[in-house]
């Protein structure tokens, strides 16, 4: 009885000892040049402005300054970013990223979505089951299946696929080639071209 009691005793006092453990710190990234995020399953934040980012980590989180390029090519990372002075590449997948504006972004991708609450001046998706909001899109191309663009304003809008929805508030031109897509487009003049079954194209009626 004594050795089953002290053994007892044992367990009890190495347990806070495990709860005490310190967890993982997060990732300080100080440079000035070109950066490479290789950091998986961590919270990594760059905290000086770089030229070009480039993402290769999985299942982490990323905070980065204002950039000239970023590129991702990692899997579940939630990435916020400052302004984008040049491209934004997602690659990978089941990402999400959100900056302020972007000269142009290209999502190859699947399951990604990307937010930006100022304009983004020309925009690609050429993936599935990705999304794209912006308060102004310039000249936006997609290419693939369901896949979603919002933006408050923009000058073009083509899409090559089915089953993909776009919502504009003004849109200036649309082409649709594909099946099943759906376009709604509030306000405004739009010139509208569409080819292929089950397309529905709504714009506001001019007067």
């Amino acid at each position: 009885m004594r050795a089953h009691s002290t053994g007892l005793f044992l367990i009890a006092a190495v347990l806070p000892l495990a709860a005490m453990a310190p967890a993982q710190a997060d990732v300080v990234v100080d440079a000035g040049g070109a950066i490479t995020i290789d950091q998986s399953v961590e919270i990594v934040t760059v905290t000086s402005a770089c030229p070009e980012v480039t993402i290769i980590a999985s299942n982490s989180t990323v905070s980065l300054p204002d950039a000239t390029e970023v590129t991702v090519t990692g899997s579940n990372l939630g990435i916020t970013s400052g302004a984008v002075t040049g491209v934004v590449n997602l690659g990978g997948g089941n990402n999400a990223f959100t900056a302020p504006s972007a000269e142009s972004v290209q999502i190859t991708g699947a399951n990604t979505v990307a937010a930006f609450t100022g304009p983004v001046s020309a925009a690609t998706i050429a993936t599935g089951n990705s999304s794209l909001k912006a308060d102004d899109l310039g000249t936006t191309t997609v290419k693939g299946a369901n896949n979603d663009v919002a933006a408050g304003s923009g000058r073009s809008l083509v899409v090559r696929g089915a089953n993909n929805s776009a919502r504009y508030g003004f849109l200036d031109l649309v082409k649709v080639i594909g099946l099943n897509n759906a376009v709604t487009v509030r306000k405004g003049r739009t010139k509208v071209a569409v080819r292929g079954a089950n397309n529905v194209i709504r714009v506001h009626k001019r007067r």
